[in-house]
């Protein structure tokens, strides 16, 4: 019988982790700073109203209907500063 190989848990230190999220952040800054001026780009529009019903009390696939799954608009209400214009 083959032995299973062991796996360790290998931690960055907390300064990496800190670095490597900013630099997350920042390229994820720079990529959205061209279109700064644009409210909601693509699917962005879905997500933010079918999050606003949900905090509204609708039930996602019986109220709201979508084929995307249901974390991408349970989370964009949250972080979202904008939102979604309704009638």
């Amino acid at each position: 019988m083959a032995e299973r190989p062991v796996y360790s848990s290998i931690r960055l230190p907390a300064w990496v982790e800190l670095l490597l999220l900013v630099l997350i952040l920042a390229v994820s800054f720079a990529v959205r700073w061209p279109f700064r001026h644009i409210l909601l780009i693509r699917d962005e529009g879905e997500y933010a109203y079918t999050g606003q019903q949900i905090l509204r009390g609708a039930i996602p696939y019986l109220d709201i209907y979508t084929r995307k799954l249901h974390s991408r608009f349970t989370c964009w209400p949250g972080s979202s500063g904008w939102p979604a214009r309704t009638g």
